[in-house]
């Protein structure tokens, strides 16, 4: 039935969001519960459907009418069938009359309404492919630079999102990827605007799960991993050298003082409430602006000790 009423689908998601009943909204104009509206009374039934909820659902004209004429009472043509529209509707949250049929596997909300673009995205694969392979480009330096520097997005992108609900606008993705020393040219970041940007903003939720490290050698450095990732490590031997924490010091000492690093610097940053304690993460970031060239054995001797 689903695959016949693509049209419905904005309207699906719609009510799915906002947790709608569709009958809230024409069973006022039903008194004897007929199941039938005029035209007119349908209309202003979906017009406050569309602008109920925190995300308002705007319908045109022409799509208004379709839905009328798919759903015009065969009796009495004035007439139209709000009942069956939102048995159609009230398929994203479960299927009607289910108790007859215990064994049937249903699928909620459906594959199709999950997977909706939202309003002002593009289909990505009806987007010109030049624009395609420069997105995934840059999606791929930006990667690149993370994964070797060990940057963390997130908390920079949650900055500036204080509803968290995983928007930013453009100007913020911009400068979020500007203050962690990302630079990417103007047509790179149009082409990640082009991807990851809606009627509500940049997705940078969806962003994150792109260019954020997910395999094994990322996530466990420093091991070799068998065939199958996950089942089994073993571990290189760690050189007696990275793990005299003399030497280590005796290394940075020796950095800092030719080159007239100012270690308190770049770590103070992390430390916002001046408790003298960072994450092992922003320790690790700031080692690696200061550049003294640690291999990553060497830092965690030195976060343990």
């Amino acid at each position: 039935m689903r695959s016949s009423l693509n049209y419905l689908d904005p309207k699906s998601r719609h009510v799915l969001e906002n947790r709608l009943r569709v009958a809230e909204f024409f069973k006022d104009f039903d008194p004897l519960n007929s199941g039938r509206l005029t035209v007119s009374q349908f209309h202003r039934g979906l017009d406050m459907l569309g602008i109920s909820g925190i995300q308002r659902l705007y319908l045109s004209l022409p799509e208004i009418e379709a839905i009328m004429i798919q759903y015009r009472d065969p009796c009495d043509p004035a007439r139209v069938c709000w009942r069956t529209f939102e048995d159609d509707i009230d398929q994203v949250f479960t299927t009607k009359e289910l108790e007859k049929y215990p064994c049937l596997c249903v699928d909620v909300p459906p594959r199709e309404i999950v997977e909706l673009p939202r309003m002002g995205g593009k289909d990505w694969q009806k987007v010109n492919p030049a624009s395609r392979e420069l997105c995934e480009e840059a999606v791929d330096k930006v990667k690149q630079r993370v994964t070797k520097r060990r940057i963390i997005l997130k908390p920079s992108f949650r900055d500036y999102d204080k509803h968290n609900n995983g928007y930013v606008s453009r100007s913020q993705m911009r400068q979020c990827l500007l203050s962690n020393g990302i630079l990417l040219s103007d047509e790179e970041l149009y082409a990640l605007e082009e991807r990851f940007n809606n009627e509500v903003g940049f997705n940078y939720f969806w962003f994150l799960k792109e260019v954020e490290p997910k395999s094994c050698e990322d996530r466990c450095p420093g091991a070799i991993h068998h065939e199958v990732c996950g089942k089994e490590y073993i571990k290189k031997p760690i050189p007696r050298a990275e793990q005299d924490i003399v030497l280590i010091l005796a290394k940075i000492k020796g950095k800092v003082v030719r080159e007239g690093i100012r270690v308190m610097e770049f770590l103070r940053d992390f430390d916002r409430c001046n408790q003298q304690v960072i994450s092992r993460e922003d320790f690790k970031r700031g080692l690696s602006v200061c550049r003294f060239d640690l291999t990553e054995n060497e830092i965690e001797t030195l976060m343990e000790v």
